[in-house]
């Protein structure tokens, strides 16, 4: 008798057995030779279709109501509603009856199921992502790497799971691709019989996402931060090496400059005193200097140099406006 996960390699199978999983598992029927369909596999697979619709139906409308009780940036906030707006997109697809749809639909569950944890990503919920790790790749441990796996790509504008024929399981591939190359990384980098006990993000980081995606997706940009910490060596050492290392905590860079942990913590002070600086200053708009060329009259110089913040910051801190016509 054929084994169905191997004859069915698209089906992913959870890394270990679900909570109370008393039913069986549903595979997407396939023809015979003769083009032929099993009455009782397409009956099954009816079902099923009918229970997937529902239970995103129902998700989506638990995820609306969830994130409009959270505190989240706007960027965080849009994203997630924007997976729920693509899951939604996506259920018609769960009512049609066409057979050679099946295979379609066997992939688009996949995808709503991975646009679910992506969710949990924007949403910073760290519970339900440890969750999500248990089951795809094993590891609640794997949390992180798993963030990565689900938005990194996206974000970058590459492929990503959203292109693959099996999304699951391109997921926990380079989720654990992801985890090697750091455990790699750490024990390259540091000396393990004097790492850290584990830290809690909290303190590497105001949210999940931020600890996560700091090094690209930050208000201000990595050139802007490079150039402010010029001034400071031991900041600019730092940052220099947070922005090889974005996942590794204060103590770990200290760790890895040869500096003891107050001089550690003491710079990392530093650097997020820097960090917030040019957020509070800027909130992330890039402004240039500019000043009038010499010898041009001022009938004939068309700008001019507007304050930011009614000048509460500085009379330094603003942009240069071209004139209103008729000014």
């Amino acid at each position: 008798m054929t084994d169905p996960e191997r004859s069915h390699p698209e089906v992913f199978t959870a890394a270990v057995p679900l909570p109370d999983n008393d039913g069986r598992t549903v595979y997407p029927p396939r023809p015979d030779a003769d083009g032929q369909y099993a009455l009782s596999e397409v009956l099954d697979w009816d079902i099923f279709m009918n229970q997937t619709y529902v239970q995103l139906r129902r998700g989506c409308s638990f995820a609306r109501s969830a994130l409009s009780s959270l505190t989240l940036s706007v960027e965080s906030a849009s994203k997630a509603q924007d997976c729920v707006r693509q899951i939604e997109s996506i259920l018609p697809w769960f009512l049609r009856r066409e057979l050679f749809l099946i295979p379609d639909q066997q992939r688009l569950k996949d995808v709503c199921g991975m646009l679910f944890s992506e969710i949990t990503v924007w949403a910073g919920l760290t519970d339900c992502l440890q969750m999500y790790a248990r089951f795809i790749v094993g590891s609640a441990d794997k949390w992180l790497p798993l963030s990565e796996a689900l938005v990194e790509n996206h974000l970058e504008k590459q492929k990503d799971w959203r292109h693959a024929r099996a999304p699951v399981h391109w997921v926990k591939r380079v989720t654990n691709n992801i985890a090697e190359k750091e455990s790699w990384l750490t024990w390259n980098a540091i000396d393990r019989s004097k790492e850290p006990d584990v830290i809690s993000l909290e303190e590497i980081a105001k949210t999940p996402l931020e600890g996560l995606l700091e090094r690209k997706y930050s208000h201000h940009s990595l050139a802007e931060l490079e150039a402010a910490a010029k001034e400071d060596p031991e900041t600019a050492e730092y940052l220099a090496c947070k922005i090889h290392n974005p996942s590794w905590p204060s103590e770990a860079i200290a760790l890895h400059l040869n500096w003891d942990k107050k001089r550690g913590q003491r710079v990392d002070r530093r650097y997020r005193r820097l960090r917030k600086e040019l957020r509070d200053r800027g909130m992330g708009i890039q402004c240039r200097q500019y000043r009038p060329p010499v010898g041009l009259s001022e009938a004939n110089f068309t700008v001019h140099f507007e304050e930011l913040f009614d000048g509460a910051r500085g009379r330094g801190v603003g942009v240069w406006q071209h004139h209103q016509s008729g000014y």
